[in-house]
């Protein structure tokens, strides 16, 4: 393959791009926004650059890693030192580090046994798991991970840890996430050995990513048809001209738009793109007397506490003028309840949320509004099926010279979206079909 277009420049499409210029093949990438990196996005804050969608990356992130590598940026990498715990009664218990949660009592001790009695259960299938890749979880996509938690570790486990480990990290609830989700995520757990971010941001992978092709900002695609033996692309914008052609194309953008870019897909994969649903969240970023121990933490919520917030994160890092960067998120209900209104009034809301809360209120009493950041399509829900559904969709095969990339099929995290822009590289490639 000679030429490659790649419609999205979140962090999926840059992979592809990189993967694809790397093996000889000319790339142009089209990004409908004025910046890449889709829902990596680093914020400056009085000074210091603020992650506000995906935030840090993982000793487990074996191809986010290769990235850093290429790019040169593994030496700028800083160690995030997580820590978090769940609100409870105005209490704040930790539930990370792990000798923290046992010893904050979050759980009592018969719950504490049935959760050690859980994961002994998942000890036959435990190595198969690989938390870079949800389709290594296939298998277990069967129940809801309320169904499981429920019967396995009890009601009070799957309210108070559960639920808002769930509700935090990914915006999804229990009712309707795959229990498949849940198991890498507790193996997950079970390797973690560091988490890290970039000194100036994640933005950076993205940008560094960026100059090794033709990046088209601004400019978006109307429509895509195979013709003959390659692909027209056609697009709109300030100075596009003419159409796009080359061999292959890679989608990249969220599974919402797809059908709308490819007239040509069938009724099939229509179907596919088309039932996948996204979470949704805004994120208040606000600023607010630095804490004494100046670390990295997040508050998670239980939802019969806080039903509209689901995460506090501070960054740990204090300005000059003393104060810490707070960023706060709401709930999916939340959002779609308050899309409407403007900015302001959004993010006097959540800052409002955070303030009542009876562990939060001393502390964020004089904390000040700087950004609202939207994310209405935040991250793929991984519900009941959906790991069976991508297996069934790529057994038919795709249209010659088609590859797509998303964390939709792979994981709904950083790990998850890099590892399909590498796959969809791969496929055009002819390396190998997209995997399932």
């Amino acid at each position: 393959m000679r030429s490659a277009v790649v419609i999205g420049g979140g962090i999926a499409g840059l992979t592809a791009a990189s993967d694809l210029t790397a093996a000889g093949v000319e790339v142009v990438l089209v990004e409908a926004g004025e910046s890449i990196g889709g829902r990596i996005r680093t914020l400056p804050v009085a000074g210091i650059p603020v992650d506000v969608g995906a935030t840090f990356l993982t000793d487990f992130y074996p191809q986010a890693m290769r990235l850093l590598d290429q790019c040169g940026l593994r030496s700028e990498l800083i160690p995030f030192p997580l820590a978090a715990g769940v609100e409870q009664d105005g209490r704040i218990r930790p539930v990370w580090p792990p000798a923290d949660f046992l010893r904050g009592r979050l759980l009592p001790p018969l719950s504490l046994l049935r959760l050690a009695a859980g994961c002994v259960r998942l000890a036959p299938g435990w190595r198969s798991l690989d938390p870079s890749d949800l389709m290594s979880a296939a298998r277990y996509d069967t129940r809801t991970v309320q169904s499981w938690a429920h019967d396995v570790l009890g009601r009070r486990t799957a309210e108070l840890l559960i639920e808002p480990v769930l509700r935090g990290v990914v915006h999804w609830e229990m009712t309707t996430t795959s229990q498949a989700v849940l198991f890498t995520m507790m193996k997950a757990v079970g390797r973690y050995r560091g988490a890290h971010r970039l000194t100036d941001g994640m933005v950076a992978l993205c940008e560094r990513l960026g100059t090794r092709f033709e990046v088209r900002r601004g400019t978006r695609v109307t429509s895509a048809a195979r013709v003959g033996d390659g692909w027209v692309v056609d697009i709109e914008g300030p100075g596009t001209g003419a159409p796009l052609r080359a061999a292959g194309l890679v989608c990249a953008t969220t599974a919402s738009a797809v059908s709308g870019l490819l007239p040509g897909l069938s009724a099939g994969q229509r179907a596919f793109f088309d039932g996948i649903r996204y979470s949704s969240t805004a994120v208040a970023v606000a600023r607010a007397p630095a804490r004494a121990d100046h670390r990295d933490s997040s508050v998670l919520f239980t939802r019969a506490g806080e039903p509209d917030l689901v995460g506090v994160t501070v960054t740990g890092r204090t300005a000059a003028d003393g104060r810490e960067t707070v960023k706060i998120a709401i709930s999916d209900a939340a959002y779609r309840a308050a899309a409407d209104l403007p900015n302001e009034q959004l993010g006097a809301r959540i800052l409002d949320l955070a303030r009542r809360n009876p562990a939060l209120s001393s502390w964020l009493a004089d904390a000040t509004l700087h950004e609202v950041v939207r994310w209405p399509e935040a991250l793929p829900r991984f519900d009941v099926g959906h790991l069976r559904r991508i297996q069934h969709w790529r057994a038919a095969g795709q249209l010659p010279g088609l590859a797509f990339a998303g964390d939709y099929l792979a994981g709904p995290y950083l790990e998850g979206a890099v590892r399909s822009g590498s796959d969809a590289a791969a496929c055009l490639l002819g390396h190998r079909r997209q995997p399932g």
